[in-house]
C-alpha cells in the first residue's frame, strides 16, 4: 500500500512538472498577470503591432486588431524593400514601377503593390500566407505559444529572449538556435499594445 502511495505521489509530481520547464519562467508569470489585468481593463479588445526584418535590409510591420477576444483585422506593410523606404503616405504604383524597372522585375506593378501592403478582415483573415506577416493570433495565443514553443528548451541549445516593454506585456519573446548565422530568431517582436475602442 505504501509503495502504491509513493508511486502515485511520484507520478503526480512528474505530471505537475511536465510542460512547466521553460526559460524566463518568473518573468513570464509576472507578464502573464500584467496581460490578464490589461485584457480585463480593455474588455479583451485591443490592437498590437509586430515588427520584423532581415539582415538584407528588408523590414516590415503587422497590425492585428482583436475585438471581444477575436481577431477581426490584420494589416501588413513592408517598411523597407530592396533600396526603397516606404513613404509616410504609403507605397504607390509609381514607386513600385521604379523599383521593378531598377531591379529588372517583369511583374505587374499593381500586383506587386498588393504584396507590399494589404489588409485582411473577417473571412479574408489569413489568406496572405506567403508573406512574413505575423500570424493571426490573439495575445492569449501568443502567451501560449511563448510558453510551449518559444521559451521551451531546445535540444540543440539556444539563446532565449524575453522582454516586457509594453507596460509589462510581452514585447520580445523567442530564441536563436546555437550555431545559426543569419535571420535565426524564432519568436515574436511586439512594438506596441493598445486598447481598441
Amino acid at each position: 500500500m505504501m509503495r502504491i502511495a509513493s508511486l502515485l505521489f511520484f507520478m503526480t509530481f512528474l505530471s505537475s512538472c511536465s510542460g512547466e520547464q521553460f526559460e524566463h519562467k518568473s518573468e513570464f508569470e509576472k507578464s502573464t498577470q500584467k496581460w490578464n489585468a490589461f485584457k480585463q481593463e480593455s474588455k479583451n479588445s485591443y490592437k498590437y503591432t509586430v515588427v520584423g526584418g532581415s539582415w538584407t535590409g528588408v523590414s516590415w510591420s503587422t497590425n492585428v486588431v482583436v475585438k471581444d477576444g477575436q481577431v477581426i483585422e490584420r494589416s501588413f506593410r513592408y517598411l523597407s524593400f530592396r533600396d526603397y523606404k516606404r513613404p509616410d503616405e504609403g507605397w504607390t504604383e509609381e514607386i513600385v514601377q521604379s523599383m521593378l524597372d531598377k531591379h529588372q522585375g517583369n511583374q505587374n506593378a499593381k500586383e506587386f503593390l498588393a504584396t507590399l501592403e494589404w489588409t485582411e478582415r473577417d473571412i479574408e483573415l489569413g489568406i496572405n500566407n506567403n508573406s512574413p506577416a505575423a500570424a493571426v493570433y490573439t495575445i492569449d495565443q501568443i502567451y501560449d505559444k511563448a510558453k510551449s514553443e518559444w521559451l521551451a528548451k531546445q535540444e540543440e541549445g539556444a539563446t532565449y529572449y524575453f522582454e516586457t516593454k509594453n507596460n509589462g506585456i510581452i514585447s520580445l519573446c523567442g530564441f536563436v538556435p546555437n550555431n545559426c548565422m543569419d535571420d535565426c530568431f524564432i519568436g515574436i517582436n511586439i512594438s506596441s499594445v493598445e486598447k481598441y475602442y
